[in-house]
């Protein structure tokens, strides 16, 4: 039995029915477990508590619903620390399965010390995980990939993941240059010692001209893959529109399709300047050495020239590529992407974006659902009005992280 596609669109009559099937099959792989005792909680004596680990069940809500809507057994709620609490019997032996601020955990009734409380807890879990495969396969599959389509999602927000790890690159071009070493004498003559230490000056200039290339590539990479997952989450704040627009198909999409998609790159000067330039910087710089090191000019292919040594293949177009620097990246070339990196961040925080640069920054993870969306648009009336919701929304947030209820 599979519910299909989610644009197969059965019948109400179709649907109960399939929902019915499922909740037997759910049932069958459940079939030790029945509804707990009344007159017993799991909390009275002789009751272990133990964690589950995230290998085992790594989606505790799915845990939860097959049990609940499945067997149909007791949700007992929130409670301290507690999102929630599921009663059921294995057997005789009453249990429960609850998610705690430290993580998802077992309780299991034992009669004696001599219970092997770890098998039986395995047997437990097993059947659980079964019954949550089953539900995926034949109906959860289906009904995910339908939200995503409709936007009812939310996306964790992973923007200070993304911007410490370009800061991380960023300093390490920003810190003070060691002064050159200089070398040890290794002669009595002092020509050759002079020489050792110009040789020792010169590695270590080279040294730290390859440092300083390797960490500016590793920060251009870093921003581009920052942007773009900050592009994703401002799409709510833009342009986005549930329903109509493809979630699926932006976070899919190449950096600069995002950026076109989220601003408004015809009519806004500003945003298609700021484009412009990280289109120059992705292209020379990213995009190069993201693929094997082939740019678009051709710059490291030399075809063979008769009488002599090849050339590069992009001939005299190569002439404003000539450097004195030992790596393709030099200071001037940082000097000139740094710009660029800054000025758009500037803009991101001060153009159309603002406001929904102020959401992201905040940490909170961005909903795209149409109920959730209107609700924060109405609240982009004013600097002022956003930061109070902000902090409402920040305050919640922290509550439930901590299961403060």
């Amino acid at each position: 039995m599979r519910m299909g596609r989610a644009d197969s669109a059965p019948s109400t009559e179709r649907i109960e029915k399939l929902l019915a099937e499922l909740r037997e099959r759910i049932r069958g792989e459940l079939k030790d477990f029945s509804l707990p005792s009344d007159d017993d909680r799991p909390d009275v004596p002789n009751v272990s508590w133990m964690s589950v680990s995230a290998e085992v069940l790594p989606v505790p809500r799915l845990a939860q619903w097959v049990l609940t809507w499945g067997l149909g057994a007791p949700d007992y709620g929130k409670g301290e620390k507690r999102a929630w609490l599921v009663r059921f019997k294995y057997g005789e032996r009453e249990c429960a399965l609850g998610l705690f601020k430290f993580g998802l955990r077992l309780s299991v009734h034992h009669e004696s010390s001599k219970d092997d409380l770890k098998a039986i807890a395995g047997r437990i879990l097993g059947r659980i995980d079964k019954a949550i495969r089953v539900a995926e396969s034949e109906l959860l599959d289906a009904y995910a990939e339908e939200q995503v389509r409709r936007g009812n999602l939310t996306i964790q927000n992973q923007y200070g993941l993304f911007e410490t790890m370009y800061q991380h690159f960023r300093s390490q071009l920003e810190e003070p240059e060691e002064e050159a070493r200089v070398a040890t004498a290794t002669s009595d003559d002092p020509v050759e010692r002079v020489r050792d230490q110009i040789r020792s000056g010169l590695t270590s200039a080279i040294d730290a001209e390859r440092d300083r290339f390797h960490a500016s590539v590793a920060m251009v990479n870093a921003y581009f893959s920052m942007l773009e997952h900050l592009l994703v989450l401002l799409w709510p704040f833009m342009r986005y529109e549930p329903g109509r627009d493809d979630l699926e198909g932006l976070i899919k999409d190449r950096w600069s399709e995002k950026f076109k998609k989220v601003f408004d790159v015809v009519g806004d000067g500003d945003a298609k300047r700021i484009y412009d330039r990280l289109r120059g910087v992705a292209e020379q710089y990213r995009n190069t050495y993201a693929h094997g090191g082939f740019g678009k000019q051709r710059g490291t292919l030399f075809v063979h020239f008769p009488g002599g040594p090849p050339v590069p293949a992009s001939l005299s177009g190569r002439r404003n590529q000539l450097r004195t620097s030992f790596f393709p990246v030099a200071d001037p070339d940082i000097a000139d992407i740094t710009a660029v990196l800054d000025e758009t961040d500037s803009w991101l925080r001060s153009g159309p974006a603002a406001l929904g640069m102020k959401y992201v920054e905040s940490g909170l993870n961005v909903a795209y659902d149409a109920g959730s969306i209107a609700q924060t648009r109405a609240m982009m009336t004013s600097n002022e009005t956003f930061d109070l919701y902000l902090q409402g929304l920040s305050y919640s947030a922290d509550a439930q992280a901590n299961m403060d209820w």
